[in-house]
């Protein structure tokens, strides 16, 4: 197995994802996702960051035939947002 190398430069600060929730308390929205939900789809206004604080999330795109391709699984302690699709090409659905 191949060490990870950190992404903190020196003299910077590793990003606290608590710190940044604490900072934009003021705009948070609590919401509950059921099992298979989707959350968002290709397409949608990418005004949102969503931070997973337990569970999974599965990013997946669609063929046109209908096939689909996981991308990722996501957990708890991370971000997504459909930001990060326009800019990667991705996701279709993300559930």
């Amino acid at each position: 197995m191949v060490p990870m190398k950190s992404s903190v430069r020196p003299n910077e600060e590793a990003f606290d994802p608590q710190a940044f929730l604490a900072k934009v308390a003021d705009g948070q929205t609590l919401i509950d996702y059921s099992d298979r939900e989707t959350v968002f789809a290709q397409g949608d206004c990418a005004d949102s960051i969503f931070y997973i604080h337990k569970g999974k999330v599965k990013v997946a795109v669609l063929s046109n035939q209908g096939k689909e391709a996981v991308v990722a699984i996501l957990g708890t302690g991370q971000f997504i947002s459909p930001a990060l699709g326009k800019l990667i090409g991705w996701p279709r659905s993300l559930r």
